[in-house]
């Protein structure tokens, strides 16, 4: 029984020295800063391309003009370019500036006409490409079609 009194009175001595260490401990518990640092904090935000081009599905020859206009739409909130950059068309189903125009219902009755496109770089201060198609001449009476592709196509950046 005086090994337990003993263990006892030891361990509350330890414990009782444990509890008072920090209040025995020199100088106070302070952080000092001696050096200063700058860190900055990069800002970004992305504007992306954004436009429309209208392009007229059907043109009679006889109705209309022998002009197709193409447009970009440059009101705003519709067309936002990266500076000096242009939306670029190209045609498509033309050979060496001519269209072959197919009779309805006859695929062996072909006339060809003549067809070019100006401007085929636009922006916001240029807008509007001009399809010119010459009405052909035609050996028979009919109604004669083609088609003509447009490639539509932005120069600048293609990740905005």
């Amino acid at each position: 029984m005086k090994k337990k009194g003993l263990v006892a009175m030891g361990l509350a001595g330890v414990m009782t020295i444990g509890m008072c260490v920090p209040v025995l401990a020199e100088g106070d518990n302070e952080f000092v800063k001696t050096d200063s640092v700058a860190k900055g904090t990069e800002i970004s935000v992305t504007n992306p391309v954004k436009y429309k081009v209208t392009i007229p599905s059907t043109i009679d020859l006889n109705n209309e003009s022998n002009e197709l206009l193409i447009t970009l739409n440059n009101t705003a909130g519709e067309l936002t370019l990266e500076k000096d950059k242009d939306v670029t068309i190209t045609m498509g189903g033309v050979t060496e500036g001519k269209i072959t125009l197919v009779k309805e219902g006859d695929t062996t009755d072909t006339v060809t006409s003549d067809i070019s496109l100006s401007d085929v770089k636009v922006n916001a201060t240029n807008n509007i490409a001009t399809c010119t198609i010459k009405k052909p001449t035609f050996s028979y009476a009919g109604v004669y079609k083609g088609t003509v592709n447009f490639t539509i196509a932005y120069e600048g950046d293609s990740a905005l």
